[in-house]
């Protein structure tokens, strides 16, 4: 007697079932999850970038900020103050972290011209400074 080798019982279709729904295979979710750990790790790098820029910019104005408060009070003194004489000039208690110097050079008999400059070390232990110009006229 010969056997219909074409036909299928239950088990074999059961088989081909389960064959089909195995699920993800292990190289697929491997892959996947070096896909999705690349991309974390690029919002990582990109999060710290952004915490240093905010931290140099924080440096930034809080320097140009002291330069500023300098020159309104050297505006605000009269011509012949000893901080408005001639030459190089140093606060002698400038902000946390910061140095303030500012030089005095002569235009006319009734102008000085003054540069008030805020200098700082960045995040890199580089030195950074701001610069702010000015005229004092003697009214």
């Amino acid at each position: 007697m010969k056997l219909n080798r074409s036909c299928k019982t239950d088990a074999d279709a059961k088989k081909s079932v389960i064959i089909k729904n195995d699920g993800f295979t292990i190289l697929e979710v491997v892959m996947a999850s070096a896909i999705f750990a690349i991309g974390i790790l690029g919002v990582c790098a990109l999060q710290t970038a952004a915490i240093k820029t905010i931290s140099s910019s924080n440096y930034i104005t809080t320097g140009t900020t002291n330069a500023q408060d300098k020159l309104e009070e050297l505006l605000e003194l009269p011509f012949s103050d000893s901080d408005l004489s001639i030459g190089n000039h140093t606060d002698p208690s400038p902000p946390s972290g910061y140095t303030i110097t500012w030089i005095v050079a002569a235009n006319t008999s009734s102008s000085k011209s003054v540069a008030v400059t805020s200098s700082w070390k960045n995040i890199n232990g580089m030195s950074v400074n701001s610069q702010l110009n000015f005229i004092k006229y003697n009214w």
